[in-house]
């Protein structure tokens, strides 16, 4: 038997008081199931209220696809700028994310993008830079 059951039960022989502290519960979720139960019939309890829908719709989502076919290695900063600026909605990055993903758009970061001069170091190649973008020209060794 549910507690809710229990409650309602119990009621008939104590007061709200006595029952609340019988089961454990605050004075008010028994005064609510009480309300509940005269009112609506049921003991069951309400359904979620949901919660905040996403910042980016289908006419959002479709923007996004459109963007990412014409420039796939955007990152999820630059989609979230375009998107502000077509939109006029700032979205975080976690948002941008999760709306990707809930279009089961799939990104994947291009494998070895071709060195520019002044380009950024490897670890693989000794370099102490670790990553780092060199300084224009001031590069006093050859990486990658």
């Amino acid at each position: 038997m549910d507690i809710r059951e229990r409650v309602i039960e119990n009621l008939e022989h104590e007061s709200m008081r006595k029952t609340a502290k019988r089961f454990g519960v605050s004075d008010y979720f028994v005064y609510r199931l009480k309300q509940r139960y005269r009112e609506a019939g049921t003991l069951a309890p309400k359904p979620h209220g949901g919660g905040h829908g996403p910042l980016v719709d289908e006419a959002g989502g479709e923007f996004l696809r459109a963007v990412l076919a014409e420039a796939s290695d955007l990152t999820l900063n630059e989609l979230c700028e375009r998107y502000e600026g077509r939109f006029a909605c700032k979205v975080s990055k976690s948002s941008m994310d999760r709306a990707l993903r809930r279009l089961n758009v799939t990104r994947k970061k291009d494998p070895l993008r071709p060195q520019t001069e002044g380009g950024t170091c490897s670890t693989a190649t000794g370099c102490l830079h670790r990553g780092a973008p060199h300084a224009e020209g001031g590069a006093d060794h050859q990486c990658g």
